[in-house]
């Protein structure tokens, strides 16, 4: 990611928080943000029933606007489910 024209990028490159979120219709994805809780990436809908580790999932940027629009329309919550080992 470039820093911005005349200015300095603060995020720290390379380091990204993912997370599951569940949509009000009960579909989950896994979201990608950075150091500063920017969306820049997410994966999915994915199987509540079989969700794995967040790291294993390919996040691309194409869902982002609609999760964007989906997390300020609080249609889209964070949930931490308990994985199977």
């Amino acid at each position: 990611m470039p820093a911005p024209a005349g200015g300095v990028s603060y995020t720290l490159l390379g380091y990204f928080m993912k997370t599951f979120w569940q949509h009000a219709s009960g579909d989950v994805y896994a979201v990608e943000s950075d150091t500063f809780g920017h969306v820049v990436g997410a994966a999915g809908p994915l199987a509540l029933d079989k969700l794995r580790d967040p790291s294993e999932y390919n996040y691309v940027c194409g869902l982002v606007a609609w999760i964007k629009k989906a997390i300020a329309q609080r249609k889209l919550h964070r949930i931490n489910p308990a994985m199977k080992r």
